[in-house]
């Protein structure tokens, strides 16, 4: 009985961590000078991190990128 007690509140805690995720991507115009300063010129998908909440992905391309979220 405590197995199944637990397995559930696992799958529950599981599933409310899946569903709480914001995503929330914007595009840039103006680069911040510090993901300037650090990026890698030899790594082509790097990611900065600003804050605790705040990440910038960089990636270098001769071409148009597109993103879209699943």
């Amino acid at each position: 009985m405590k197995k199944i007690i637990v397995v559930m509140l696992m799958l529950i805690s599981v599933l409310a961590a899946c569903s709480s995720t914001v995503t929330n991507l914007t595009e840039v115009e103006d680069v911040p000078e510090f993901v300037q300063d650090s990026i890698q010129l030899n790594v082509q998908l790097q990611l900065k991190e600003e804050n605790k909440n705040s990440y910038y992905i960089t990636l270098q391309s001769d071409g148009d990128a597109n993103f879209f979220i699943m």
